[in-house]
């Protein structure tokens, strides 16, 4: 059944090309030559068959080409969905990674060292994977609104002020991606 579907679209292709040759089937260009130029020229009648069987071919090469270049551009628009698919379940596991991080025990030491870890694990993820762009980005706390927080420890504030934005920006990131 794919070869009957492949086949009919390779005849539609070289249908919607042989517009080509219909002006030379119905006009003589001998014709033009012998008003303009005064040259009489017989053409020999095996030329209208060579022409045809050259218009045929190069309209199913056109087609094939037209086939053949809509074929890579879904296999690269699947290959860019598996892609960015695969991307989207790292970042949803480094987020799920992040929000373990939060609520920071005030009683306990900030998490700094993990918390540095672990975005650096997610921004060397980001440069292998998007680009430096997004490891900008991801760093960048710009645009972002200022969290509320409830610890009064300024090293607790800013290890939760780190790990939120970082956490909105790999929000931020998925939301791009599934778009």
């Amino acid at each position: 059944m794919e070869y009957l579907k492949s086949l009919g679209l390779l005849l539609l292709g070289i249908i919607k090309r042989l517009y080509y040759l219909i002006p030379s089937l119905f006009t003589d260009p001998f014709d033009f030559l012998e008003r303009w130029f005064k040259v009489n020229y017989e053409s020999p009648q095996w030329l209208f068959g060579v022409l045809l069987s050259l218009g045929i071919i190069i309209a199913i090469a056109l087609a094939y080409h037209e086939i053949r270049m809509q074929k890579v551009s879904l296999e690269k628009r699947l290959g860019d969905r598996t892609k960015n698919k695969t991307i989207r379940e790292t970042l949803a596991r480094f987020l799920n990674e992040g929000n373990q991080f939060t609520p920071i025990d005030q009683s306990k030491e900030p998490p700094k060292e993990e918390a540095e870890d672990w975005a650096n694990r997610v921004a060397e993820y980001l440069k292998e994977s998007l680009g430096d762009d997004y490891v900008a980005s991801f760093y960048d706390s710009h645009g972002l609104p200022p969290g509320l927080t409830f610890l009064s420890s300024p090293p607790h504030q800013n290890i939760e002020a780190f790990i939120k934005n970082r956490l909105s920006r790999i929000q931020q990131f998925l939301t791009e991606l599934r778009n």
